[in-house]
């Protein structure tokens, strides 16, 4: 025979109590008055916390991409209201014409940190967005990480090697003289305007590597193959 669990009243096993006798609140009273070290729910709000919380909803306004005017919304206003009443939401503008330019400052003085003295390629990648605006960004690579130079609107400007070459010049002296780094290597696209950009480039800066994008020349490559396979 299996032995059998000790039997218990009705009493011991009604609501707030489990099959082994343990008290379960019925309610979550007791959790709603915990409070947790460092909470934002403590009074002790300090200058500090805010400072740091305002930085965080910087970032998070960017990394998600959110409209500049959510921290208006009731809606979030009701929720900071509710679970973090120390806080002070701050407001669209204060957003836009404190906290996002602080980190900008502060993330440029990181880069400029980590970049100093070293040895990086500038590359130039351009696309199309999804407002129709024909977009350039120029960023170096160092150590694995990749740092913005400069991200430059040509949608007015004719797609001509002159024009490439103007643009990529301005970002390898800014790359130079603000980011403190030396440009040993330039990757640009495979289009025409590029390519002769590119040998511009080298005519002007012989010391400077210039190559041509590997996976540009790969991509129409594989195309070209997977076409054959298809067809043949």
């Amino acid at each position: 025979m299996q032995p059998s669990l000790p039997s218990r009243s009705h009493s011991q096993c009604g609501p707030g109590n489990s099959a082994l006798g343990l008290h379960i609140p019925e309610s979550n009273t007791l959790y709603a008055s915990a409070s947790i070290p460092n909470s934002p729910r403590i009074p002790n709000w300090t200058k500090d916390d805010q400072r740091d919380f305002e930085n965080k909803l910087g970032e998070l306004t960017v990394s998600a991409g959110l409209p500049l005017s959510w921290v208006d919304n009731p809606q979030f206003l009701e929720f900071m209201d509710r679970f973090i009443p120390s806080a002070k939401p701050p407001s669209r503008k204060t957003l836009t014409t404190r906290i996002i330019p602080g980190l900008v400052k502060s993330s440029q003085k990181e880069v400029k940190t980590a970049l100093t003295n070293q040895m990086v390629t500038l590359q130039a990648d351009g696309w199309t967005g999804i407002n129709h605006r024909h977009i350039v960004a120029f960023m170096v690579g160092s150590k694995g990480k990749i740092y913005t130079v400069d991200i430059v609107d040509v949608t007015t400007e004719r797609k001509t090697a002159d024009h490439f070459l103007a643009d990529l010049e301005a970002a390898y002296h800014k790359a130079q003289n603000e980011m403190k780094v030396s440009v040993i290597c330039v990757v640009t696209d495979a289009s025409g305007e590029a390519a002769k950009a590119r040998r511009l480039f080298k005519l002007k800066y012989p010391h400077v590597i210039v190559l041509d994008c590997y996976a540009h020349q790969v991509c129409p490559l594989f195309i070209q193959v997977v076409s054959f396979l298809k067809y043949s």
